[in-house]
Formats: C-alpha cells, sequence, structure tokens
C-alpha cells in the first residue's frame, strides 16, 4: 500500500508541475504579446513572394498576418530590400495586424508590364505605386512606414491622399520640401557624395560593374561599423540585379536635384508636391543619432511642415538602416502609433 500511496504522490506532483508550466508560458506570452518586448527578436523564415498587377507594374510582395487584420504597408529603401523588415513584419502580424511589404519598381522580382513605360524613380512616381498597390488588393486605408527612399515618398502619400493613410511611421529621412543643393552644409554635401557621383557621365558603366561595392561603402559608412551584417547585406543584394535596378536609381537622383526628365503622367502630383502641402496625418520620424547619410541637421525644423500630431524618435547609436540596427524599436513605435491612431 506504500508503494502505491508514493505513486499517486508522484502523480500529483507532476501533474501540478506540468499545469504550472503551461500556466507560466501562457502569461509569459500573453505579457509579451501586450509590451511587444522582444517581438523583433524572434526569427521568422520569409514567406514566399506573392505578385499583385496594377496598370504599370507587377508588384512583387510579401504578407504576414491574418487577411482580416489591420493593413501595415512597409516601404523599403536604397539600396536595401523588403527583407531590411524580416523581423519587425512577423513582430507586428503576432499582434494581429495584416502587414504587407512591397518590393519597389526596379529592384527584385517587382517587373515594369510595358517596355515603354519610363524607367521612371521620382518620388510622385513611387508615391502613386503606392495608391496603385493598395487598390490592386482593395486595401482602402492603411497605416504607411517607409525608410529612407520609402520615407521620402510616402511623405508624398500622406500629403496628396491623406483620407487613405491612418497613420505614418518614417525612418531615416525627413520630409524633403526642397531641392537646393546650396542649402546644404558642407558635411551634408560630402555626406551625399554617391548621389553627386550619380549626376556623371560615366554613371551608369560605374554601378553596371561596381554596383555592389558602392552598395556596400554606403552600409559600412553610413551605420555604425560594428552594426554591419555581411549576411544581412548579401540578403539585399541579389534584388538590385533587376534589370531596371540602375535605370530607376539614376533617374530617383537626378531628379531629386532637377536633372534629368520625369515622367509626364505624373506632373498633376510634381506640381502638387511642388506646392510643399503640410501634412495632417499624424506622423512619427523614426532616426538614428549616428546617421551618416542623412545627418542631424536635415531633421532639424520639421515639424513645419506638419499640420497634424508629429512626434521625432531619436535613437542613441544607431545609425541610417534602423531597421537593420535596431527592430524593436520601429516595432515598439509603430505599435504606439497605432494605438494613438485609435485613440
Amino acid at each position: 500500500m506504500k508503494q502505491l500511496f508514493d505513486m499517486k504522490l508522484f502523480h500529483t506532483f507532476l501533474t501540478g508541475l506540468i499545469r504550472a508550466f503551461f500556466c507560466f508560458a501562457c502569461l509569459y506570452g500573453a505579457a509579451s504579446h501586450a509590451t511587444g518586448v522582444n517581438d523583433a527578436t524572434v526569427n521568422v523564415d520569409p514567406p514566399a513572394f506573392k505578385h499583385a498587377k496594377t496598370n504599370l507594374l507587377d508588384i512583387a510582395y510579401l504578407e504576414y498576418g491574418p487577411q482580416d487584420g489591420a493593413p501595415i504597408l512597409l516601404y523599403h529603401g536604397w539600396p536595401d530590400s523588403p527583407y531590411a523588415w524580416k523581423t519587425v513584419a512577423p513582430a507586428l502580424a503576432r499582434h494581429g495586424y495584416r502587414v504587407l511589404v512591397p518590393t519597389l519598381r526596379g529592384f527584385g522580382e517587382t517587373r515594369f508590364l510595358s517596355a515603354k513605360t519610363p524607367r521612371s524613380g521620382q518620388a510622385t512616381a513611387l508615391a502613386q505605386d503606392v495608391i496603385d498597390f493598395a487598390d490592386a488588393l482593395h486595401i482602402n486605408r492603411f497605416t504607411l512606414v517607409g525608410h529612407d527612399w520609402g520615407a521620402g515618398f510616402t511623405y508624398h502619400v500622406a500629403a496628396q491622399w491623406p483620407l487613405r493613410v491612418e497613420n505614418l511611421v518614417t525612418i531615416s529621412v525627413a520630409y524633403q520640401t526642397g531641392n537646393k543643393i546650396e542649402n546644404l552644409q558642407a558635411d551634408q554635401v560630402r555626406a551625399f557624395w554617391y548621389q553627386w557621383l550619380f549626376q556623371s557621365p560615366q554613371a551608369k558603366s560605374v554601378l553596371t560593374v561596381n554596383r555592389q561595392a558602392i552598395c556596400r561603402e554606403l552600409w559600412q559608412t553610413i551605420m555604425p561599423a560594428d552594426h554591419f551584417d555581411e549576411k544581412e547585406f548579401l540578403l539585399a543584394a541579389p534584388f538590385w540585379d533587376n534589370p531596371d535596378w540602375i535605370d530607376v536609381t539614376l533617374s530617383h537622383y537626378n531628379l531629386r536635384w532637377l536633372v534629368g526628365t520625369a515622367d509626364p503622367q505624373y506632373e498633376k502630383l510634381d506640381i502638387a508636391a511642388g506646392l510643399k502641402p503640410k501634412i495632417s496625418v499624424p506622423t512619427i520620424l523614426i532616426y538614428g543619432k549616428q546617421d551618416g547619410g542623412a545627418l542631424p541637421a536635415t531633421i532639424v525644423g520639421d515639424q513645419k511642415n506638419f499640420s497634424g500630431s508629429y512626434e521625432q524618435v531619436l535613437l542613441p547609436g544607431i545609425g541610417h538602416f534602423v531597421t537593420h540596427e535596431d527592430p524593436n524599436a520601429v516595432v515598439d513605435v509603430i505599435l504606439r502609433s497605432k494605438k494613438a491612431a485609435i485613440h
């Protein structure tokens, strides 16, 4: 009888231990979900690319989260790829959001449908691509997040289509309402060395031969040296093998400084953007204080360009590639911006 009693006691103890473990796991999971702590540290393999067709493009994109979740659109920059969001996107999806990560025109698997379409990289063309992509997926209103190029043209989306954008989070780049070189400080002129290179008649041949070397130089110098990750760089690099990448790149930087010919189909948008409209959409700018590309002076006084709520989140020790360097901070800001938009 004593042996039977001991076995029952052991069984009771083991059952209680298992129940306690599962209770702890559930409570921990709920707490992590509620606070967002370390959300972006969980590694998730990216899903396969899906495709959406607009009147001009076949856009490759990644999708995370439930189909009925509130949509968040994440736009990468240059030189980067949709994988810039590979830890941020699944973290947001775990909070129930439908997260869509399009590949920009000229990158990766995204293709122009016609050889006759100008390979324009002008900001207004990229802004129109956002609306066309959302329309193709029947998404009316969305949260918009952009880094670098993605920040630059998502400002235009918010300015021209404010009813479509619930809230805006931009990273590393302020709302650029001017393009006069004489307004740049000397250190910013030096930091933009590659943009002056792209004005050269030899720019296309240089990028054809040395695109990866030039992009590597940027990655290694506009964020702290110890933040550079070779694996992250090599994950992005194949997206620059798109046959239109060079033309779109040169078009973007030429037109930024009023060189070259814009695609006339975006003339109305260009005129509207030239009026420098203030943005009424609630906006948060995330900026790494060690950014070696867009220097701190570029974000000073940016609040004057907004009529709606505007905030800057400054990250010490972080450089230009914030989504790679501190994805947790990006997730936290996006989640906070969503809560603020709801209230």
